[in-house]
């Protein structure tokens, strides 16, 4: 249960940071380019830190509890994309990708940092 209200915090502050960068491009003149090139950043840190309080203790090692989280999250992003109908595309592509490495390297430092 403690480790659930973690996760929902987490997703929490995820949520409202990407409303208020959502906020901040409606009503701005910022370019999409670079809301987008942040909406990565936080994205890649987001993951960072998912990855890292699931497999903090886990037993098995990091690089194959990243693979396994990670391509989780691809999967589900894929039928998430799939059902609302985003096609394909090479950004797409390279945004999954990112996540894999961003939970790669969470669970590499959650087996690698000295508690």
């Amino acid at each position: 249960m403690k480790k659930l209200k973690k996760y929902i915090i987490l997703s929490s502050i995820f949520l409202i940071i990407i409303s208020i960068l959502s906020l901040i491009y409606l009503f701005s003149n910022i370019s999409y380019n670079l809301i987008s090139s942040i909406l990565i950043i936080i994205y890649f840190i987001f993951f960072i830190i998912l990855s890292f309080l699931i497999t903090k203790n886990r037993k098995s090692k990091g690089i194959v509890s990243g693979l396994k989280i990670g391509l989780i999250s691809i999967l589900i992003m894929l039928v998430l994309s799939f059902i609302f109908k985003n096609q394909l595309s090479i950004k797409t592509i390279l945004y999954y990708i990112i996540i894999l490495f961003s939970n790669l390297v969470g669970a590499i430092l959650s087996k690698n940092i000295k508690r």
